[in-house]
């Protein structure tokens, strides 16, 4: 292997443990992928999630799983997912549990919405008129994403799913079948990303 070849595979590994640095409470922390690091759960949410947490759900401690999300050899944002011991992986929807990004790229809120509508139509159809109100919703709630940004949704069964930008309450999405839908993105059998679905259940 040439010393150039050599060079490039480095600086890509260094790429990707950048990637999944997190950083919460003015914390930085490195984690291994798909390991989970029990002792510092509450400290990898964002103060505002903590906090929402111990006084709404004071359960959702346990590190079910994470994955590294990559597109065409880019990094876009490492995810995990937070439950509570009781969680069934088959029946997520029937569980709360909270669902964190820490996101590698600069993104916009409204490409964040988008894409996001793209996934959820891919679960099962929905009218033009549901996809045009749902695209709304979420445009209003997601914001533009810097490098070392991370968005925590936390989600209620058959209620809303509501969402936190580093240390600052975002909003909520108030229906409950596009909370579902929103998270079953990652969760759902139906996703574009099997393998990434697996890791966070802990199924892999």
């Amino acid at each position: 292997m040439s010393t150039r070849r050599i060079w490039i595979k480095q600086q890509l590994s260094l790429s990707m443990l950048a990637g999944i640095s997190l950083v919460a409470s003015g914390t930085a922390m490195v984690l291994e992928p798909n390991v989970a690091r029990a002792q510092n759960n509450v400290a990898l949410l964002s103060t505002a999630a903590t906090d929402w947490l111990k006084s709404q759900a004071k359960n959702l401690a346990v590190l079910r799983g994470q994955y590294l999300f990559r597109f065409f050899g880019l990094d876009i944002y490492h995810a995990q997912l937070w439950v509570d011991t009781q969680f069934n992986a088959t029946t997520f929807d029937k569980s709360s549990f909270a669902l964190q990004l820490l996101y590698s790229r600069n993104l916009s809120g409204q490409e964040i919405a988008k894409r996001s509508l793209q996934e959820i139509k891919k679960q099962s159809k929905i009218s033009p008129q549901q996809e045009q109100l749902w695209l709304e919703q979420m445009t209003q709630i997601f914001p533009n994403v810097q490098k070392g940004d991370h968005i925590t949704g936390v989600y209620t069964p058959s209620e809303k799913a509501v969402f936190f930008f580093n240390q600052k309450l975002l909003g909520e999405l108030s229906d409950p079948e596009l909370a579902k839908r929103f998270f079953g993105i990652w969760l759902s059998p139906f996703t574009t990303e099997p393998k990434m679905r697996l890791h966070l259940l802990g199924l892999n």
